[in-house]
């Protein structure tokens, strides 16, 4: 029997759920083999999830989900397989943590104006000393009752033209896909399909993408639907990108997505992990 991969989760080292072992243990015993953890902008959960994947038996990649611009719109980006220690990553990682803490006081501003209670100080109080992402906002904005899930918190507060969205540039793509190839890893887009961009624009950037040396697109991520599924397919086969499965496992109110449930990589798309198992 295949390996089972899950290649895009997150604790809470970021905006996680389970802490680096629990996410562990859990997917452990949802069955699956060989496990990312992918934190935006952080590796602070790598080596407790390590030290527990040796004890289950796990093989866990380290990653990072890196926030990145391309022609003023943002963009994310999964390293697999870096070395965390790398001084470089870790230099420009700090440079982004300072970007998200900036944005979170932003938001806060704002949220606060259409009456969110201490919405900073709510979230920052959620992430405690990790990474505070838009995420731990959407928790601070279901607490309080102006949506029910995450999903309706980002569709009428934290997105483009909505009341708590800051804009925000990170770092370059081409820059930030260096950072982690330099680093040992490989540079994966992640979920293709969630940025609010036409099909011509996702074009345009799949191109720039593997001119700067990205390998792979997630083809199936923990809320594909076949349609979709197939969608990123195709664009795996025209750019011939690598393909990636990873749930993007947070935890919380994300009921619909769940460990060791993706879909079956198509057959048309060669696995980014191909050459792992040869």
């Amino acid at each position: 029997m295949s390996p089972v991969y899950d290649l895009h989760t997150h604790t809470t080292a970021s905006d996680g759920e389970l802490s680096p072992k629990a996410l562990v243990v859990k997917a452990k015993s949802s069955g699956i083999d060989v496990l990312a953890i992918t934190d935006h902008d952080s590796t602070e959960g790598i080596t407790e999830a390590e030290n527990e994947a040796s004890k289950q038996n796990i093989k866990m990649l380290p990653g990072v989900e890196l926030s990145v611009t391309w022609t003023d719109k943002n963009f994310h980006i999964v390293g697999l397989g870096i070395d965390p220690a790398n001084r470089k990553l870790q230099a420009s990682l700090k440079e982004t943590e300072e970007l998200r803490e900036q944005r979170a006081i932003n938001i806060g501003k704002k949220l606060e104006k259409i009456g969110v209670t201490k919405a900073y100080y709510e979230a920052r109080a959620l992430a405690g000393a990790n990474t505070l992402t838009r995420s731990h906002f959407a928790r601070v904005l279901i607490h309080q009752g102006f949506a029910a899930d995450s999903r309706e918190v980002f569709k009428k507060y934290l997105v483009h033209n909505k009341p708590g969205f800051v804009k925000t540039s990170w770092v370059e793509m081409e820059s930030g896909i260096k950072l982690l190839k330099d680093a040992g890893g490989e540079a994966i887009l992640a979920h293709p399909l969630r940025y609010n961009i036409t099909a011509s624009w996702l074009r345009r950037f799949l191109t720039a993408f593997k001119e700067s040396g990205g390998i792979g697109i997630e083809v199936v991520t923990g809320s594909s639907n076949a349609d979709e599924i197939n969608t990123a397919a195709a664009y795996a086969r025209r750019f011939e990108l690598s393909g990636s499965a990873g749930s993007d496992f947070h935890g919380y109110d994300n009921t619909w997505v769940k460990l060791g449930k993706l879909a079956a990589m198509p057959a048309s798309v060669t696995p980014v992990w191909e050459k792992w198992e040869g």
